[in-house]
């Protein structure tokens, strides 16, 4: 498949855009009208733009309210069309895409739409062009790909064709099982955005919160699986509304669109070098320095402090290696405790700005075919910090966005991700307890108020309470079980370093506990 990408997915001006996208490696481009009315420039000055940077259009978008109308809005609808497939036509645009209708005026005629798409794609073809209609999952009559499907193969015109995107398909939970049964040729166009499970309106997930591929909820893979048994070899376009996405560097977010398609193993066509020589970066919009910093990620050490990440592409599995020699085995930290104290890592959290940590975990998800997972906010005295997990049965890595994107004083490095935290793995909790201190580290106090409060919640006795008081260790607890966890008052590199023992199915990371030492980390900072 083709790799293309809307410009409504990007920051910046059209300009701005397209070198982004050209930079990224992007073939493709679809070209959504607001971009070229603001843009100032005339298509015939655009398609000279495109072909210095070896990007063709796919589409023009979006054509909205067209079928299905009764006079005199029908022919209005059609004049409008007309004007579009002109505009098309100017651009070298391979086809105009038109959204299923949302007019209150539309008629619930299946047989009336594909006469209008016809007599549409008529227009198009005289003007060597092709409509590619889309179901919208808030289309007044055509709502989802299967309802579009049938009105584009009962107009059969060879110039109209299917528009597949997999927010309305996945958002809507529809079946994909039916997608193999259409033609390939019959499919003009495949868009790809991933998004969040949000109890929301359709209408607004859709325009604010979609995502790239991988870090949001969608069976992406079960959508491009269906697609590609239909045959389909054509442009694959990110389409992506989203407020977060459209406010970060340009260069950076086509970089990371590129890589998400990557992540989801189609079969893209090999990238071409770009046309016209080397490409400037539009002003102001150099390359971020995180580019070089994770050109090796995920096999280079995390940050300052020293985590390594080695991945086995035959099981999928990470392996964390510890490299700072303070806590490294046989030194250090480790060092001071009786062999099998500690017994693997628990849990890591990375922290990072939301461009970093957008690239960090596309490459691991590159990497492993493993996409994200959103964890409820870990709170913080400065504001909540969005949290997800990798989806990986065999390690357990967060990655931790302050919710403002403002300086933070814990992302040590802006351009790699850091490691907030650190949790080591124990057999027995009360035993490394007494060891860390017996060693002569200094452990983060419990507050009385968590052993009351999480003590009433799990039924502890007393003397149990008082046990855990002295040990000063912290619990937790979910359906499945409990977990117990101990801090070292004095943060590494920034880094808090845990110790934790899980009991039962516990399967979550005491985050309840976080406000608690995120606020004594920021004491510690000078």
């Amino acid at each position: 498949m083709k790799p293309c990408i809307a410009t409504v997915s990007l920051s910046g001006n059209l300009e701005q855009k397209l070198i982004a996208a050209a930079l990224a490696g992007f073939q493709m481009i679809e070209v959504v009208e607001q971009d070229l009315m603001a843009s100032g420039l005339s298509p015939k000055d655009l398609c000279r733009r495109l072909s210095e940077l070896g990007i063709s259009v796919a589409a023009l978008q979006p054509s909205r309210d067209v079928e299905g109308l009764p006079e005199p809005a029908r022919s209005a609808s059609f004049e409008r069309v007309a004007r579009q497939l002109d505009l098309a036509a100017s651009l070298e645009a391979n086809m105009l895409l038109i959204c299923s209708s949302v007019s209150t005026y539309a008629m619930a005629d299946p047989g009336r739409i594909a006469e209008d798409l016809a007599a549409i794609a008529d227009m198009a073809k005289a003007r060597g062009l092709r409509i590619g209609y889309e179901a919208l999952a808030w289309g007044k009559h055509i709502a989802n790909h299967a309802d579009a499907w049938e009105v584009v193969r009962r107009a059969d015109h060879p110039a109209l064709g299917l528009v597949l995107d997999s927010f309305h398909t996945l958002g809507m939970d529809m079946p994909t099982d039916d997608i193999p049964t259409i033609p390939a040729d019959r499919i003009f166009l495949v868009q790809i955005a991933d998004a969040p499970r949000l109890q929301m309106d359709i209408l607004r997930l859709s325009r604010h919160h979609r995502r790239l591929p991988f870090l949001g909820d969608h069976d992406l893979p079960r959508f491009i699986a269906a697609v590609e048994a239909s045959g389909y070899a054509g442009p694959l376009s990110i389409e992506v509304f989203s407020d977060e996405f459209r406010a970060a560097n340009p260069v950076s977010a086509a970089r990371d669109a590129m890589l998400s398609l990557s992540a989801l193993g189609t079969r893209m066509i090999p990238v071409a070098p770009t046309a016209g020589g080397p490409i400037q970066h539009p002003g102001g919009l150099a390359h971020s320095s995180a580019d070089e910093a994770l050109k090796t990620l995920p096999t280079a050490e995390l940050g300052t402090f020293g985590v390594s990440l080695s991945l086995g592409p035959a099981d999928r599995k990470i392996t964390v290696t510890l490299t700072d020699a303070r806590i490294g085995p046989g030194s250090g930290l480790i060092g001071t405790l009786p062999e099998g104290t500690v017994t693997g890592v628990d849990y890591i959290v990375l922290r990072a700005l939301s461009d970093t940590a957008r690239h960090a975990k596309l490459r691991l998800s590159a990497a492993l075919g493993l996409g994200w997972q959103d964890l409820a906010d870990m709170a913080d005295p400065d504001g909540p910090i969005r949290l997800a997990q990798l989806r990986s049965k065999t390690a357990r890595l967060l990655m931790a966005i302050p919710s403002a994107e403002r300086d933070d004083a814990h992302c040590q490095s802006p351009a790699i991700p850091n490691v907030d935290l650190l949790c080591l793995e124990v057999a027995d909790i009360a035993l490394a307890s007494a060891a860390l201190i017996s060693a002569g580290h200094t452990l983060l106090p419990v507050p009385p108020a968590h052993l009351a409060i999480a003590g009433a919640q799990l039924g502890l006795p007393e003397r149990e309470l008082a046990q855990l008081a002295a040990a000063q260790v912290f619990i937790d607890k979910d359906a499945s079980g409990r977990y117990f966890q101990v801090f070292l008052a004095n943060p590494i590199n920034g880094t808090m370093i845990s110790f934790a023992e899980r009991r039962g199915g516990y399967t979550g990371f005491g985050l309840g506990n976080a406000v608690i030492w995120l606020t004594h980390r920021r004491r510690q900072q000078p």
